[in-house]
């Protein structure tokens, strides 16, 4: 016999062998193809199905089903580990792979506006500025989540305007400054 977990209907059917062709179980209607009521034997109890389950499937395919609770992905936190104490994550906050993804964006996000904030304030002009989002992979049950992310920034200072710069013409004697007399 094979097993067969529907997990969103929450239903467990074991489908009979292939040796009787004319019976087919669809997961979550419990139906037999030629009309017939499906035997009560063959759905699992709900209290049952975790064990049957755990029977079929090993405890890493259990947990990225989400059937087992992952350990490391429950308890992963996030911390902000640059000198700037006016951004978000100052203190271990927890968060789930599927919101972690935005969470941390919007966090090196906040680093990009304050980083721009502090160059005009410095009257520096921005050269350039990158945001880096880190991926990695939960060892216990395989879920891929956002492990973290860099903000770059490279100021220099401001170049003065071609206006302010410009004086006006030259006052000093030009003739003969382009020709070059060691010949």
């Amino acid at each position: 016999m094979r097993l067969t977990a529907d997990i969103a209907q929450d239903n467990i059917v074991h489908l009979p062998d292939k040796s009787v062709p004319d019976k087919t179980v669809t997961a979550g209607k419990a139906t037999i193809a030629n009309n017939e009521k499906l035997p009560a034997n063959k759905i699992v109890a709900p209290q049952q199905r975790l064990e049957t389950l755990k029977k079929h499937f090993d405890e890493k395919t259990l947990k990225r089903m989400g059937v087992v609770e992952c350990t490391t992905c429950a308890t992963r936190t996030y911390q902000d580990e640059s000198d700037d104490s006016g951004v978000s994550f100052q203190s271990p906050t927890r968060l789930s792979p599927e919101r972690a993804s935005s969470a941390v964006r919007n966090h090196e996000q906040e680093h990009v506006v304050r980083e721009q904030a502090s160059a005009e304030k410095e009257n520096k002009e921005i050269v350039s500025q990158s945001v880096q989002i880190f991926r990695s992979t939960c060892p216990e049950c395989g879920t891929s989540y956002v492990s973290g992310g860099v903000t770059r920034t490279t100021t220099s200072e401001k170049k003065q305007m071609q206006a302010e710069a410009y004086q006006g013409p030259i006052q000093e004697k030009t003739i003969g400054n382009l020709v070059d007399y060691s010949l």
